[in-house]
Parts: C-alpha cells; structure tokens; sequence
C-alpha cells in the first residue's frame, strides 16, 4: 500500500492500456533535466526540475549558458529527453561547484524548481523548517536523561488550530491508575493489589540496560558507514 502510493501513473497504464512501465531513477518521461545532482561537499546533492522550455531559458541563464537554451540538443524538451546523459554531465558539471542551497538559491529566483537533499542532521538545522515551525521541542522527565529533543510535527499550518504534540510519551506505567481506575473503574484496592502481584508497575523485572556499541566501532565493524558528531 505505501508503495502504491508512488506508482499511480505505472498502475493506471498498465491497468488501462497494458503498458509497462520501466525504472527511470530520477529522470522523468516529460521533463529534463529533471534528477539528482552532486554538490560541493562530502556526499551532497540537489534535486532540480526543469519543467518546461520556459524553465530551461531561465536554468540556461542562471547558469551562464543561455546558449544552451537554442542549441539543436537541448533546444526543446523532446530534444533534452533524447540526449538526457549529455544534459545531466553538464548540469552537474555546475552544481559539483556549489553548495545545494546555492544551487537552491540560484535557481529558485528565476523560478526554476530546485532543492537540496537533506540528511536528518541538515534538516534540523534547515532555515525553512525552522521559520515553518516544522519540528516541534518536547522536554521529556529528567529520569530518562533525554532532555529536549525536537520532533517532526505536522506538515501543514491551520490559523485557528493549536495542534502540536501534546508531550513526551509516557513512562512505564504512569497511566495505570488512570486507566484501571479512572477509565475502567476498578477498585483502587484492585490496582493496588496488581501491583503487589507484578503484574503492573513502573519499572521493568529483570531488565537490564542493553549493552552499547561504540559509533567509532560500530564503523570499524561496517555496521555503519558513518555518523555526525555533533547530531
């Protein structure tokens, strides 16, 4: 079901008109350039949607090529989607030397789509998201020594709605009382009596803290490929 989500135009086709579709990656059946593209630093890239010729007169300037924007290869969309490798080597070619946001940036003020691909450390820190109140700060009890923490909250933006997160998630157990009680009406002298019995309660029996691997050994191994220190 998640991935059905992803795959309408696919489905349609083939359900309607019997056509299979085939993988494209990034690419797109009627836009180009349309992908992924490398950027200045260690593993970042942009994302760019040229969406029509209007689109690619404004990405040709913007990158100093306007020349492009009349060539007998990319002149037109069906000519930019028959030579597609070509394209991305260029395009590419100007985004390798910038940030993603420059290239974000560049591109976003002559209206051509473009944005960069964030891990979960940049996205914290992305200034639109912050502006948009995207992430949410929950102060979680000081037993569980995790402080505050940010959270992703909601997508969308409601002028007369105050939803948000409401809190952390519980503690073991801090809603027992609330729920065999208050809820379901049991005698306290019941819950009390649960209690004493184990079959309810506020710590874990025989649990132990889970032993911990070191991150820097944790790449050593190749569990991971690596990690932000200051995440």
């Amino acid at each position: 079901q998640a991935g059905a989500a992803f795959i309408g135009e696919g489905l349609l086709a083939y359900s309607f008109n019997g056509e299979r579709t085939r993988r494209i990656g990034n690419r797109h059946t009627s836009m180009a350039p349309h992908g992924c593209y490398p950027c200045l630093g260690d593993d970042q890239w942009v994302t760019i949607a040229v969406r029509d010729d209007e689109d690619w007169r404004a990405f040709c300037a913007a990158i100093g090529l306007p020349e492009l924007a009349s060539s007998s290869r990319f002149g037109t969309t069906p000519q930019r989607l028959q030579n597609q490798d070509e394209l991305d080597s260029i395009v590419s070619g100007w985004t390798s030397g910038l940030s993603s946001y420059e290239v974000m940036e560049t591109l976003q003020l002559v209206g051509v789509p473009a944005g960069p691909v964030l891990t979960a450390a940049r996205a914290l820190k992305d200034p639109q998201f912050r502006s948009r109140g995207f992430f949410e700060k929950v102060t979680h009890p000081e037993q569980t020594g995790l402080g505050a923490r940010d959270y992703i909250g909601r997508g969308w933006k409601f002028s007369q709605s105050g939803a948000g997160i409401a809190g952390p998630a519980p503690l073991l157990g801090e809603a027992n009382a609330y729920v065999l009680h208050d809820l379901l009406g049991l005698p306290q002298s019941r819950v009390d009596g649960m209690a004493q019995e184990e079959i309810i309660g506020t710590e874990p029996i025989g649990g132990r803290t889970p032993s911990q691997v070191p991150l820097e050994t944790q790449v050593e191994l190749g569990w991971i490929a690596g990690y932000v220190s200051d995440f």
